[in-house]
């Protein structure tokens, strides 16, 4: 849109970045999930608010994910591994791994600071931010433990007889 002697106005989507200190470990609630990319790449981005009493208390932070090749996340992956803490449990399948196993639970989280873009060229220290670097464990809204995937429940079915069964039969 054209401004006033030929500037251009911008809508911002853009949402506020915020700095909190290197590393520190705080109680985070899940608000929700987007989907953006970085570089070309695709990304899941987790947003928590902090809940920690302080100067970071009301904050969003995110937590970037980057998308599993071909829908298969390795388990070594950031998104597989927080999906797990949440969980409790590995998933039954990992090819759909749902942001909502995230909603109503409270986490331990750990902070970093973002001093380089994505092309590694140093930010300057006004345009530093804080990220979530990883989730450390579930603190409440801990869901109840998910039932074992099919695979498991057949090879717990197919479990031999116990003695006193074989030597009735």
């Amino acid at each position: 849109m054209k401004g006033v002697d030929g500037d251009l106005d911008f809508p911002c989507a853009s949402r506020a970045f915020v700095l909190v200190p290197e590393g520190e470990t705080l109680e985070a609630g899940f608000v929700r999930a987007e989907r953006g990319t970085v570089a070309g790449n695709p990304k899941v981005f987790l947003i928590f608010y902090i809940t920690t009493p302080g100067p970071s208390h009301g904050m969003e932070l995110f937590l970037s994910c980057s998308v599993a090749p071909g829908g298969r996340w390795a388990r070594s992956s950031k998104f597989y591994m927080s999906w797990m803490l949440a969980a409790g449990n590995p998933p039954a399948r990992r090819d759909r791994l749902s942001t909502a196993i995230f909603r109503g639970k409270m986490f331990r989280v750990r902070t970093k600071t973002v001093r380089r873009t994505w092309l590694h060229v140093a930010l300057p220290t006004r345009l530093q931010y804080s990220v979530i670097d990883a989730l450390l464990e579930v603190t409440a809204g801990g869901a109840p433990a998910l039932a074992p995937s099919r695979t498991v429940q057949k090879i717990g079915s197919l479990r031999a007889p116990d003695r006193k069964e074989k030597k009735e039969a």
